[in-house]
């Protein structure tokens, strides 16, 4: 029997397919509150034996809500004081009781890690499975030292020395760094025979599909800082007057409220934008953000090449997340067969005329 870790719509989707390449049982733990799933759809399907929710956790360690030096701090210690009490946070875990061959996380935050190290020690190994960008660098990417410290302190080893496995959309796309002798499993595209099911376990219905049809999406960011919520309202004002209403908004599941011109379609979707992708052809759509990586939600999930802009040039100077996604926005420009089909315009009115241009093309 295998187990999953999961806290986002993307990491489920996955584990939906994985379960169905595997020829054994498995069971299901969410780490977060915020997935709207019906559970007796997942056991009922046959996806999952049993479901569990642990969140035990998840509030410790959203730096997030740290707005300043002196709360970052108080983080710090917060986490170092639960990590020593790491035999309580195993005493919560809902099925500590359970035996697994395989520990599947997506994410190797210490959430999953306790997860993970708490099983390993009635004869588990670990799986990782695709988490989308991050986990194309996650094996490369050099931990600091304290990271490395306290994860030997904790649980005798550095997780990403535990790999054993890697479930990916691409395979080809990982850099695992030093870490050899990773047995690599690519996961096929999204299968049609999936879509009632996939719809069925969200909640959702044909018109949370249907909303999907027009060309051209704008996909919302829960920004916390003014300067960006506003760039996002600049933006899609500009695009509904060049486009009308083959512009829709497609709203993050976390942000509350709307800003947006009224004018403009607003999706709440309860099907994910990554099942979307994988039942309706993307490939024709012009996918716009200042840096969400759902644009690329149609490459890695069925290969498809849809036209993308991404406005994270025209974010405050010194805001970090710009210069952190310019990494991103290259791989994707290299790993397209047409990588001009993916711009980061320097100001609106080039964005503007880009899309303009790109609507226009036949084709395209």
């Amino acid at each position: 029997m295998v187990l999953f870790v999961c806290s986002t719509a993307y990491q489920l989707l996955n584990a939906l397919q994985i379960s169905q390449m595997l020829n054994e049982e498995a069971d299901l733990i969410f780490t977060t509150k915020h997935l709207q799933i019906d559970t007796d759809e997942l056991i009922q399907r046959g996806f999952f034996r049993k479901v569990y929710y642990w969140d035990e956790l998840l509030d410790t360690f959203i730096l997030s809500k740290c707005k300043t030096r002196r709360e970052r701090i108080i983080r710090g210690v917060k986490k170092v004081f639960r990590y020593a009490q790491i035999k309580k946070v195993y005493e919560t875990l809902p099925n500590r009781d359970q035996q697994y061959r395989v520990v599947f996380i997506a994410y190797m935050n210490y959430t999953s890690q306790c997860v993970y190290y708490y099983f390993k020690r009635t004869g588990a190994v670990l799986s990782l499975y695709d988490d989308g960008i991050y986990s194309y660098h996650c094996l490369s990417s050099k931990p600091s030292l304290f990271r490395r410290i306290a994860s030997r302190w904790l649980f005798k080893s550095y997780v990403a020395d535990e790999v054993a496995c890697f479930y990916s959309r691409d395979s080809r796309g990982v850099d695992v760094g030093d870490h050899q002798g990773i047995e690599m499993v690519d996961i096929p595209p999204f299968p049609t025979a999936l879509s009632d099911d996939a719809i069925a376990i969200f909640g959702g219905n044909k018109s949370d599909i249907e909303a999907f049809s027009r060309r051209v999406i704008f996909f919302d960011q829960c920004f916390e800082d003014e300067y960006s919520q506003a760039l996002q309202q600049k933006i899609t004002h500009g695009l509904y007057e060049l486009l009308g209403d083959e512009l829709i908004i497609k709203i993050h599941p976390t942000t509350s409220g709307s800003k947006y011109d009224e004018r403009i379609t607003q999706v709440r979707s309860k099907v994910p934008y990554e099942i979307i992708s994988g039942l309706i052809s993307q490939k024709d759509k012009v996918l716009i953000s200042v840096l969400s990586t759902a644009c690329f939600t149609p490459f890695l999930i069925k290969r498809e090449e849809p036209s993308v802009f991404l406005a994270f040039n025209m974010l405050e100077e010194d805001n970090p997340l710009s210069k952190k996604y310019v990494d991103v926005y290259e791989r994707f420009r290299k790993e397209y067969s047409e990588g001009e089909k993916i711009s980061a315009p320097e100001n609106l009115q080039q964005l503007l005329s880009a899309v303009k241009a790109r609507v226009e093309k036949p084709g395209v």
